[in-house]
């Protein structure tokens, strides 16, 4: 019995669709300062095999 492989060719198109949102906050003294930052990543990089069987 014979198992479906997925190859690196059955998924090399890929959106190239992505939106990054940041928020950060810096903090501190002249000699000494901190930084903090949240990145949030929306993206759909399978959507174009979303229409394929793949499993």
């Amino acid at each position: 019995m014979a198992k479906n492989k997925i190859t690196a060719n059955d998924i090399s198109e890929v959106s190239r669709f992505n939106i990054n949102g940041t928020i950060g906050v810096s903090l501190g003294f002249e000699t000494f300062k901190l930084r903090a930052q949240y990145i949030y990543s929306l993206t759909n990089i399978l959507n174009k095999r979303n229409d394929q069987n793949l499993a």
